[in-house]
């Protein structure tokens, strides 16, 4: 019997409170309606090592934890901040952590959602996530979610019009890989 894939969500921010952990925070909860195995990976719980060219499994525990959890899945949500026009370092380096060669052993595919100060931050996720997530061989969603602060009233999400996007950007991710989302979701 084949085990159905885990959703991993992924917030690429270090910075509490933080809108980004609000919006990973969102799409978890979609993914768990959706029936969905889902585990979070908050850069924040995960402070890891710099890489510096080193094998898997040889930097602390945080980090090797951290890259097997990204190993493990086969979906994901990755939320990231904006931040003067480039995806956060810690992010980068979680990128950068993966074993190249195993990483593209199974089908992976990924949803998009990002946010930042206004939207002349918005082509992050095309120039930035996605063009290194398909490089990586993962299928990247169409359907992205850019949020601006104006989306929030401080740190709590205040737009039905952004809670209908994640959502679509989780159901299209889970559909890309040959799932069926269901009915209620």
């Amino acid at each position: 019997m084949s085990r159905s894939p885990t959703l991993l969500v992924i917030c690429g921010s270090r910075r509490n409170p933080s809108r980004t952990r609000e919006l990973a925070r969102r799409a978890w909860a979609v993914g768990n309606r959706m029936g969905l195995d889902t585990e979070r990976l908050d850069l924040r719980e995960y402070p890891m090592e710099l890489f510096d060219g080193r094998e898997y499994g040889e930097y602390d525990d945080a980090t090797t934890e951290a890259t097997r959890m990204l190993l493990d899945a086969e979906l994901y949500v990755v939320t990231s901040p904006v931040y003067f026009g480039g995806i956060p370092g810690a992010l980068k380096n979680l990128i950068d952590h993966i074993p190249y060669e195993t990483f593209r052993e199974r089908p992976r595919t990924a949803g998009l959602i990002a946010t930042g100060r206004d939207t002349r931050h918005q082509l992050v996720l095309d120039t930035q996530l996605r063009s290194t997530l398909v490089y990586l061989g993962v299928d990247v969603a169409t359907t992205a979610t850019f949020v601006t602060e104006a989306d929030f009233d401080e740190f709590e999400l205040d737009s039905p019009p952004v809670e209908a996007r994640i959502e679509a950007t989780v159901a299209e991710t889970v559909e890309r890989h040959g799932l069926s989302v269901p009915e209620s979701s």
